[in-house]
């Protein structure tokens, strides 16, 4: 059960950022895709990576960028497309707002206040 639900949470994810970043993808410019600098963002990476060039677009892997202030930075100027990121991580070291036990309520926010950030 889990693993199932993993692989549909993946393939939203990928179906999502496919529908995000294919205008960009529509210029011709590969999606970067980033990651921080352990193993299992390496394969986090790696599967953002593979997904996306299964539906079809054109990918650059920059992998193994740093820690999270790193990764956040190049999202920022645009060095990158994307990162995995852990919604606590957001919450605490991105935004630097308290720490909650809630998960939804972390990732209601973590998701209001990125999407705020990108406008």
């Amino acid at each position: 059960m889990l693993k199932t639900t993993r692989r549909l949470a993946l393939l939203a994810l990928s179906g999502l950022a496919a529908l995000v970043l294919a205008p960009q993808a529509g210029f011709g410019k590969p999606i970067v895709v980033g990651s921080k600098d352990f193993t299992e963002q390496f394969i986090l990476g790696e599967m953002y990576a593979l997904a996306l060039e299964a539906a079809g677009l054109a990918v650059e892997r920059k992998l193994n960028l740093g820690g999270t202030p790193v990764a956040h930075a190049g999202l920022l100027s645009g060095e990158i497309d994307l990162y995995p990121e852990y919604t606590g991580t957001g919450l605490l070291t991105v935004l630097k707002l308290p720490t909650s036990s809630d998960p939804a309520q972390v990732y209601a926010t973590v998701a209001r206040e990125y999407e705020l950030s990108s406008n």
